[in-house]
């Protein structure tokens, strides 16, 4: 059963950004920024069902018309739920001063919203030597949804486009990050055979992928998040002369550039990788949070509240984040709740009882005087009748 509360973990922004310069002074800054809310048709139409892996492509989904679910396919079927939705913002600027270029490519501005299922992956069993211990993993998986015809280009935009926004972007692109998805993050270039060549036709651009696993540190007990990131951002430069001379030269002096490949059907066209591991050494840099000069989030957006902590490790690249720390609270607060309640109500019951006590007690102390009490209130009635009577004669003469 997937963890909320880990699932909660990984909402927000995360930025991903390669940030290189070589010693001739040629410079590349590129960036993808990911911004992660809750899918408000997650609670109504989620369902499960056995043997329907989400990890192999599978989705449930509920009949409307006759009851019940069937398991569904991600490539061929439409969703009407998923985990999240996701915002993408993504760019490249490039120095290059041997060509005398300065170069700035972005979406201009927000694309999306992407549904994504998290896919919950199986944890092998691990020996007591091992100090951490994977608890729990989730692989993006992306679906066609209600928002998937309406993706559109960011007028700004000039990374791409009209015409080539649905393949790297849009529509397209989700259709055909669904088919490979399953394949997208074994560390082989998914482009290869389009690579130096055209006679297998033009690559089909991926949306980016990613892999959280969750890991229990036996000596802290605390929750560590490893993150697997790959995207190859597809840079077109079909009509544009000076990418066509720049972006050759700087593969290789060790930009993290791949190309060319088959694209429009010519090899003008080239990636800018963005790939991070948290196990290994890389150019890219990725945190769970904004980067300064870089877009954050989607302006009035209302983001699905995060119920963890999370702090970011950068010495060994691993964000560590507290889950169990508001659930404790949340219990510690129910059990005072509880026994409040409980000495309240044992509270009024004491009083009540002593109250009756002392209204008992009165009483049985009260009775031998009762006759004396009856004779001083007669005496008070006679009294009051003898005043009353040379008031009331007088008043009758004045009459």
């Amino acid at each position: 059963m997937k963890n909320d509360t880990r699932i909660s973990s990984i909402m927000g922004t995360w930025t991903a950004e390669v940030q290189m310069k070589d010693s001739g002074g040629n410079e590349m800054h590129s960036f993808v920024v990911l911004h992660f809310i809750c899918d408000p048709l997650k609670g109504a139409n989620q369902c499960e069902l056995e043997n329907c892996d989400e990890v192999d492509n599978n989705i449930c989904l509920f009949e409307h018309t006759g009851g019940g679910s069937r398991c569904g396919s991600m490539p061929r079927d439409i969703a009407d739920w998923s985990d999240a939705l996701v915002f993408m913002y993504s760019g490249v600027d490039l120095n290059v001063p041997s060509h005398h270029q300065k170069i700035n490519l972005s979406t201009g501005g927000w694309t999306g919203p992407y549904n994504l299922v998290l896919a919950q992956g199986t944890t092998s069993s691990t020996n007591g030597l091992q100090v951490s211990k994977v608890v729990d993993n989730y692989t993006l998986r992306y679906v066609r949804g209600p928002y998937t015809p309406f993706l559109r280009m960011d007028p700004e935009s000039n990374l791409y486009d009209s015409l080539n926004f649905s393949e790297n972007l849009g529509p397209i692109a989700i259709n055909t990050t669904a088919q490979t998805q399953t394949t997208l993050l074994n560390g082989e270039d998914p482009y290869e055979e389009h690579l130096k060549t055209c006679a297998i036709g033009n690559i089909k651009p991926s949306l980016p992928m990613i892999k959280f696993e969750f890991s229990t540190n036996s000596r802290t007990q605390i929750e560590d998040l490893k993150v697997k990131l790959s995207y190859k951002q597809l840079i077109v430069a079909d009509d544009d002369n000076n990418l066509q001379k720049i972006l050759p030269t700087m593969k290789p002096r060790g930009f993290p550039i791949s190309g060319p490949y088959c694209y429009n059907n010519n090899l003008k066209s080239w990636t800018v990788d963005i790939e991070f591991d948290s196990d290994k050494q890389s150019d890219t840099s990725l945190i769970h949070t904004c980067r300064k000069g870089l877009p954050c989030q989607p302006v009035d957006l209302d983001s699905c509240s995060t119920c963890t902590q999370i702090e970011v490790n950068e010495a060994d690249k691993v964000t560590s984040i507290q889950v169990n720390g508001v659930l404790v609270l949340s219990i510690i607060v129910g059990i005072l709740s509880v026994a409040l309640a409980g000495l309240f109500v044992w509270h009024v019951k004491l009083k009540k009882a002593r109250k009756n006590s002392a209204a008992i007690s009165q009483d049985n102390t009260s009775e031998p005087s009762n006759d004396l009490e009856l004779e001083q209130s007669h005496l008070e009635f006679e009294e009051s009748d003898e005043l009353r009577t040379p008031l009331i004669s007088s008043a009758g003469v004045s009459a």
